[in-house]
């Protein structure tokens, strides 16, 4: 996965294929290999669907898969999309404090998948400098946000003004825009203001 982000692929990519999905970020490189050992270019790309993307690229990452089309759109210029099209297409975002969160949000992530629905779940981690937008455009992609609250885990956003916390960050970017937000209580006590 790392060489397959790092490799040159000019002397067999004539068409620009890894130039245009590194700038959609440094992790769709990854794509790259496969879809030009599949004989897939940056023209053929720039006519596949949702569908063909996962069933003939092998794009599982939905989040991914709509970035691609978003990205194909906007170097045709094409700006028809609507942005909400765009941003209600994941089921659900997992918010949570790693330092005690991350195994029951990964359980919660587990048994919503069993029943068909889209999460997002950033226990892989996004890439350095893609960070911040990633993760909060994935916020605005979600419909529900599940705000996983164990001990401690608001205590830092008290008197957080400039959202410098991230869950802050988090609960702030889903209320804007209008994620239906559940909280899921885990040994969680209000911090007191």
């Amino acid at each position: 996965s790392s060489l397959r982000k790092r490799t040159d692929y000019s002397s067999v990519d004539s068409s620009g294929l890894n130039d245009f999905l590194q700038t959609l970020g440094p992790e769709y490189s990854v794509y790259t290999y496969e879809l030009l050992n599949s004989g897939i270019d940056k023209e053929t790309l720039l006519t596949f669907s949702d569908e063909q993307l996962l069933i003939d690229c092998g794009i599982t990452n939905k989040i991914h898969r709509i970035k691609i089309q978003h990205g194909v759109k906007m170097s045709r210029e094409d700006f028809s999309y609507s942005e909400e099209s765009l941003e209600k297409n994941l089921d659900v975002f997992i918010s949570y404090r790693r330092s005690n969160g991350s195994q029951l949000a990964s359980l919660l992530k587990v048994h919503l998948e069993l029943r068909d629905y889209t999460v997002f779940l950033d226990v892989v981690g996004l890439e350095a400098g893609k960070f911040d937008n990633n993760l909060l455009q994935s916020i605005r992609s979600s419909k529900n946000f599940i705000l996983v609250c164990t001990a401690g885990a608001m205590d830092r956003c008290e008197g957080d003004i400039d959202q410098k916390d991230w869950i802050h960050k988090e609960i702030a970017c889903a209320l804007n825009s209008q994620c239906n937000i559940i909280p899921v209580f885990d040994n969680f006590v209000m911090p007191e203001s």
